[in-house]
């Protein structure tokens, strides 16, 4: 028998062996598969070499939490700045939003504020009197906006959204708010300004008990209101 001979019952061999291994692989239940692969580049690192990068939307939001026990009934939310007899009651705080939806869909913002209500120890309060303390949040056009002082807002609920401290005890409490704006795909650092507000309004009122006594739950109850990180940005659903 000549080398070519030998070579070609050689190959035959392999060949059979091959098959009734693979044969007797899918009669057991299993799978296999044939992969390959070539480039026409001189380079091998080219061949190889597989670059990319993944990036993530971001949402932050930053300012000035409110945050004080300065609370007496004011007949009107206005901002801290007002001369208005009273109006000075009211806290304030100021927050930028900014957003980055770097996907191929839109987003839209979420916001939640945390709250907390703390009266001085010994004082309780009750869900009736928590009724007349109110949040609200307001979209401002820009920074130099901030300067805004009545809180009363439009009947868009996308830009202005208000509530009251009902549901709000000694431990932080998220709120939900309507606030959203719709971040476009492909946008980088889409930018929002917001105030908010903390009041309690003149109908409430409290008789304090004993001569010389302040017993006024409300009086030095410290207040916390900030933005909850539960905030977010997501993929709009419509």
């Amino acid at each position: 028998m000549n080398n070519n001979n030998k070579s070609n019952n050689t190959r035959s061999v392999i060949i059979a062996v091959l098959a009734v291994v693979m044969i007797a692989a899918v009669a057991a239940g299993g799978t296999y598969a044939w992969w390959s692969w070539s480039s026409n580049s001189a380079n091998a690192a080219e061949n190889t070499e597989i670059n990319f990068s993944i990036s993530t939307p971001t949402f932050k939001i930053t300012g000035t939490n409110i945050t004080g026990k300065t609370l007496a009934p004011t007949p009107v939310c206005y901002t801290a700045t007002s001369t208005a007899e009273g109006y000075g009651y009211t806290l304030t705080g100021k927050a930028t939003a900014v957003a980055t939806n770097n996907t191929t869909t839109p987003m839209a913002t979420t916001f939640v504020l945390s709250a907390k209500l703390t009266p001085v120890s010994g004082r309780t309060l009750s869900t009736d009197a928590k009724k007349h303390l109110h949040w609200a949040i307001k979209e401002v056009g820009s920074s130099d906006g901030y300067a805004v002082e009545n809180c009363n807002g439009s009947t868009n609920s996308a830009t202005f959204a208000t509530g009251t401290f009902e549901n709000v005890g000694t431990t932080a409490t998220d709120i939900s708010t309507s606030i959203t704006y719709d971040v476009p795909a492909n946008t980088s650092n889409h930018t929002k300004y917001y105030q908010l507000y903390v009041w309690l309004d003149s109908t409430y009122n409290y008789t304090n008990t004993g001569s010389g006594v302040v017993s006024d739950p409300m009086q030095d109850a410290t207040v916390l209101l900030t933005f909850s990180t539960t905030s977010k940005l997501e993929q709009k659903t419509s």
